[in-house]
């Protein structure tokens, strides 16, 4: 009841919670080294609503591809930025014609796609969220030294740095969506941090044409050595290719519109890589191989549903 004025007698009702179950799949250590995981953010996907009236098989047909179409992404305080996709387990995939929801969701894992710096004047990663501005555009906060930064990672561009003297000292930042009187859409970011026991405040603003188009996205960042076409049986077609910048990719290309999109990112070469080569087999899942320049080489597994590759193998060839 209130402190002053009469009790108020509340109308206790019953509850009824849904009977959800919650069960520990996967356990993933050492992500970010010995250093901790500052933030996790999650790209891509439709949302799921599963109508009541459709059948068992057609909502998992519907959850299936929309949780194969997330990344989830972490960022630690090493500076780095990891990206999982969701893979089912071996043995699985004929389940998934006949199976139930529980029993799909079960059988699912993260397998770690890509590894890298987030930035390279970013010692820490602090958070990851997407622009108020642009949905797909994703955001980095951080530090470099003493200095505070936002990096755009889809516009490759640093919006934002100021000098505060670290992450040892307090702070907080926000970002807002912010729309003036002649009704420009804009981007309010507010940052503030203690110093000698003085509080400090920025409070900076963003205009929507402050970020330029994207007319094309980033692709290999050096010179490209090999195009490969890998057969998967599917309706779309997969490119691999190779490059100075140590990277592998695996590109996908819509027969319909041609239209070419990179879907991984695979790292781990530590020099530029040179060349692939592919393995199939009826009833078994298809094999990648990567060579790069001082002896690599690595092996690469491919799953047809989450249509991305996990590592399998690597070795130093002498």
């Amino acid at each position: 009841g209130d402190q002053i004025g009469p009790q108020r007698e509340r109308e206790e009702k019953e509850v009824v919670l849904p009977q959800y179950t919650t069960k520990h799949i996967q356990t993933i250590k050492g992500v970010h080294g010995k250093q901790r995981t500052s933030s996790i953010f999650v790209i891509g996907g439709e949302e799921t609503k599963l109508a009541p009236e459709k059948t068992e098989g057609e909502k998992l047909e519907k959850m299936a591809k929309s949780i194969f179409g997330k990344t989830v992404v972490t960022g630690g305080r090493n500076g780095r930025i990891c990206e999982f996709r969701f893979s089912v387990k071996e043995g699985e995939k004929k389940k998934l014609e006949t199976g139930t929801i529980s029993g799909f969701l079960e059988s699912l894992y993260l397998v770690k796609t890509h590894d890298a710096k987030g930035y390279k004047n970013m010692d820490i990663i602090e958070t990851i969220s997407e622009s108020p501005l642009h949905r797909d555009d994703v955001l980095y906060f951080g530090f470099y030294g003493p200095h505070a930064l936002i990096y755009n990672h889809t516009k490759k561009m640093k919006i934002f740095s100021v000098q505060c003297g670290g992450p040892k000292r307090s702070y907080r930042h926000v970002i807002l969506p912010f729309t003036d009187k002649e009704n420009r859409k804009s981007m309010k970011i507010l940052f503030v941090y203690t110093k000698q026991k003085s509080i400090f405040l920025h409070n900076i603003l963003l205009h929507e044409h402050f970020f330029p188009p994207l007319i094309s996205p980033a692709f290999h960042g050096k010179m490209l050595n090999s195009v490969m076409h890998f057969p998967v049986n599917s309706e779309t077609n997969f490119l691999v290719t190779t490059s100075e910048d140590t990277t592998v990719k695996l590109l996908s290309c819509s027969p319909k519109t041609g239209e070419i999109k990179v879907v991984q990112s695979l790292d781990g070469h530590l020099y530029a890589t040179r060349a692939t080569s592919s393995s199939t087999h009826k009833g078994s899942s298809p094999l990648l191989f990567s060579g790069g320049t001082q002896l690599e080489l690595k092996a690469w597994k491919f799953n047809e549903i989450s249509t991305n590759f996990h590592l399998l193998a690597s070795e130093e060839v002498h």
